[in-house]
């Protein structure tokens, strides 16, 4: 049986400096509705990556930054990877990158979970060609480099879907 997770509820909760997003998980077979996992990004890694994407928009116009959501087991930490295109406007990974990182995930009994990235100029909102090549059942956080935010959505089977807080 293969498990999944859509996203139920997301919130910045200011007393952990975490972001707390809530996960109902449960088997594809079945779902239980009962069974949560609450998800966090530390708030440094959050702050980091939101600055460290508007940083990189500035100095090379366009240019989004890109990396892995990884749950380790207390929190999604965030992975950041080079951005293989040269061009504004879109990323793409470097392959041997991205099977060296899943050999040491799986070495260290740690699951990729989704995709990060930043948009230089639009809102954080996954558009075509994000939701075409995200995986299923994956989350992807992305960054708005113009309004300074950042948001959680959730790919299930070519359809994407972000919780109101």
């Amino acid at each position: 049986m293969r498990s999944f997770f859509f996203l139920s509820n997301s919130c910045w909760n200011p007393e952990l400096h975490t972001f707390v997003i809530q996960v109902k998980v449960g088997l594809l077979e079945e779902l239980n509705p009962s069974m949560k996992t609450l998800w966090k990004i530390r708030r440094s890694d959050y702050i980091k990556f939101l600055l460290l994407s508007r940083r990189v928009t500035r100095r090379d116009f366009g240019r989004e930054i890109c990396g892995f959501l990884i749950d380790n087991g207390y929190y999604l930490h965030l992975w950041l990877t080079k951005n293989r295109r040269k061009t504004p406007g879109g990323f793409s990974y470097y392959t041997g990158e991205v099977n060296e990182l899943e050999k040491v995930t799986k070495r260290l009994g740690i699951e990729i979970v989704g995709t990060f990235h930043s948009h230089p100029a639009s809102e954080a909102v996954p558009g075509p060609n994000d939701v075409k090549y995200a995986e299923n059942d994956s989350l992807m956080l992305i960054f708005d480099c113009t309004g300074s935010e950042g948001r959680l959505w959730h790919n299930q089977r070519g359809t994407v879907s972000e919780e109101e807080n």
